[in-house]
């Protein structure tokens, strides 16, 4: 039983990664379509994925427990290496 409670446990704050961190928290699913809802669904699991992949890499990397890594910090790193470079700029407008 105890572990079935720490499953859930792990579940529910990978659950409030995503809402709340990842996607942001009033932010809805844009997409209409039940297709479109599931496939932007599996794109917020599977980014929420790769970070936690990256987090295991740095922990594993550095000698510490993954828990010790901020998911917020990786989050907001990966954003101004990844999204910010893409993003129009007053320049390309």
């Amino acid at each position: 039983m105890a572990g079935l409670c720490h499953a859930i446990w792990e579940a529910e704050a990978a659950f409030q990664q995503i809402k709340t961190f990842q996607r942001g928290p009033v932010v809805v699913l844009r997409s209409g379509d039940p297709d479109l809802v599931r496939q932007e669904i599996w794109a917020h699991l599977t980014v929420h994925h790769r970070l936690t992949r990256i987090i295991v890499g740095l922990a594993d990397d550095n000698g510490i427990d993954p828990g010790r890594v901020s998911f917020i910090k990786v989050l907001k790193h990966l954003r101004r290496m990844v999204v910010s470079p893409c993003a129009d700029t007053p320049t390309k407008i």
